[in-house]
């Protein structure tokens, strides 16, 4: 006689709510208690007393006290704002100094090479502290592009630092690196940069004239001279360049100083100018009139080949002694004499306006440009750095601040630098939104694209790598003719919903089994394991007490479309039976076909 098992569910419930209404009730009652003892103190506090007064002084005390902690409360706000700063400015230094390097890496500067500049670096930073360290590897790098090596830079930076210092003391506050980096180049166009013994004495020189004209004269002009320039800047003299040109710099400008020589070089060396220059230049003895060629009609139109003009070394090298020694004497002999004379012959000589206007302020401010040159003789030169490292309270409180900003980029420089990994990966993702949003036709559809992008094609790889499903469907689906679970994957427009945490949707397809008929009845058939079990009711009969242990695995394979469920029953306990077959409702068991 079979026997059927029945399952008994016991539902147990624990009322926690009715404690907590009672304390509400509690509370609500106190409150009318409060409430009705408002109306007698409000009737008190309309009649003056001298205990309320004196409860009024009290609370006043306790007022100001609460004003001077709240004073107090808020200097230790700024001094965690300040903390703060510290700490930006510190990672910002940081990564200024990792910046550099990666600039340096792309310079094509080997390690050992940017090993050396950190040590100079370091080194230079000791001596002159407010040179940043990360303003000196900039300055290395520079100049390396300038001179071609390390070792040609380790030759000529101190010289440039010690400059810096100078362009620091002169513009307090100002970032003096460009004016720097142009200088050099400059130093380049003259020449200098490949004879160490000049570019020491140029620099010199360029530091004695920006401690004499100081604001007036910066370290940019000089780079402009030398620029626009063009080819009379190799020519020129050490002391044209350093004791004169800086007058000439600071009446027009550093290019067009450069332009006006320029011309005038190419005039007096080359002997470019109009027909009637060179007649004019004839008629004041400063040229051979052997040496010029002439027209049919007898007008000059050039200097023969290998010809030039009385002086023309001088003019080449200091055009300021080729005035003094040649133009003006030559004018004297010929009555011109007066200012007014003089400014209106020199532009029947040199008919570029610039070249002439030069020439003019070399010709009739002979009393300035000598009060210039004793300002400069008089000046101290790079020395000057030393004592302004150590003297000057604005440098040197410069110092204190980069000092501390450089110990900060040091310090900070390994947590910048792990923090470029994830930083790089989150600025990834953003770019990728932004390119799916502005890939879709909406706002909304771009947005779906971009989670399915960031999350959806993930959880898809993970669902098929690993499906799990809640066991009430399994045993559900055992009493149902339904097949395996099939995932229906969403579609991209769904991971909105993917991305707040909904799982997907479960489908399963009927399929016909050994537990029901194509029609789907159930039958209870287990012919399918093998004729071990018939298709007729077994007798089961359960002694004793027992654990029953239902256990479902369920395997899902995306590569070949194959969903397997192992279904083990376990029983722990004095439990005897016969084999049989028990009622769905009892136990689970299905074959699928």
């Amino acid at each position: 006689m079979a026997t059927v098992l029945q399952a008994k569910a016991v539902i147990e419930a624990e009322d926690r709510t009715g404690a907590v209404f009672a304390k509400l009730g509690e509370k609500i009652d106190a409150i009318s208690a409060k409430a009705a003892k408002i109306s007698p103190t409000v009737d008190k506090m309309s009649t003056p007393s001298v205990e309320r007064l004196g409860a009024l002084a009290k609370t006043e005390n306790a007022i100001s006290r609460a004003t001077v902690g709240l004073a107090a409360f808020a200097a230790g706000l700024a001094g965690v704002e300040s903390a703060a700063g510290a700490a930006t400015a510190s990672i910002h230094a940081a990564a200024a100094r990792l910046h550099e390097v990666e600039r340096m890496k792309s310079a094509g500067m080997s390690g050992a090479e940017i090993s050396e500049a950190r040590e100079k670096a370091a080194e230079l930073h000791t001596q002159m502290p407010s040179l940043g360290t990360t303003d000196l590897l900039h300055m290395f790098r520079n100049q390396r592009s300038v001179v071609g090596g390390t070792e040609e830079v380790k030759e000529i930076i101190d010289d440039v630092a010690k400059l810096r210092v100078i362009a620091q003391a002169a513009r307090p506050g100002e970032d003096v690196s460009e004016d720097l980096d142009k200088l050099v180049k400059g130093m380049e166009i003259r020449g200098a940069t490949q004879n160490r013994p000049e570019f020491h004495r140029m620099m010199n020189g360029i530091a004695k004239g920006l401690n004499a004209f100081g604001d007036t004269l910066k370290p940019e002009q000089y780079y402009e001279m030398f620029k626009y320039g063009r080819q009379a800047t190799p020519g020129l003299s050490e002391d044209f360049i350093l004791s004169t040109a800086p007058t000439l710099a600071q009446e027009l400008g550093g290019s067009s100083y450069g332009k006006a020589i320029s011309a005038f070089n190419a005039a007096m060396v080359g002997g470019v100018m109009k027909h009637s220059a060179l007649g004019e230049f004839e008629r004041l003895g400063l040229v051979a009139p052997g040496d010029l060629d002439r027209t049919k009609t007898g007008e000059a139109k050039g200097l023969k080949p290998g010809a030039h003009f009385k002086g023309w070394r001088l003019a080449q090298s200091n055009p300021n002694e080729y005035v003094k020694q040649y133009l003006v004497p030559a004018m004297q002999e010929h009555g011109i004499t007066s200012r007014e004379d003089v400014l209106a012959e020199i532009p029947r000589l040199y008919q570029n306006q610039m070249a002439g206007q030069m020439v003019g302020l070399l010709a009739t401010q002979q009393s300035r440009i000598n009060k210039d040159r004793q300002l400069y003789l008089g000046a101290q030169g790079m020395e000057a750095a030393d004592r302004i490292s150590r003297e000057d309270p604005l440098v040197v409180w410069q110092g204190l601040k980069t000092s501390l900003e450089s110990l900060g980029g040091t310090m900070f420089q390994g947590l910048v630098r792990d923090f470029n990994e994830p930083i790089f990966a989150f600025s990834q993702s953003i770019a990728r939104f932004d390119a799916a949003v502005s890939k879709s036709a909406t706002v909304w559809e771009g947005v779906n694209a971009a989670l399915y992008e960031m999350w959806g094609k993930r959880r898809e790889r993970e669902a098929r790598e690993s499906f799990s499903e809640p066991a009430s469907n399994v045993f559900d689906r055992m009493r149902r003719p339904y097949g395996p679970p099939m995932r229906a994957l969403p579609s991209p427009s769904a991971y909105l919903d993917l991305a707040r945490g909904r799982g997907p949707n479960i489908s399963y397809a009927p399929v016909t089994n050994v537990w029901h008929d194509s029609a789907g009845h159930y039958t209870g058939g287990l012919a399918a394991f093998g004729g071990t079990i018939g298709a007729k009711p077994q007798e089961v009969e359960l002694k004793g007490v027992a654990d029953i242990v239902s256990r479902i695995e369920i395997v899902h394979d995306a590569e070949i479309i194959v969903n397997k469920v192992l279904e083990q029953i376990t029983a722990r306990g004095n439990l005897r039976a016969d084999t049989g077959r028990s009622m769905p409702e009892a136990s689970p068991g299905a074959a699928f076909g």
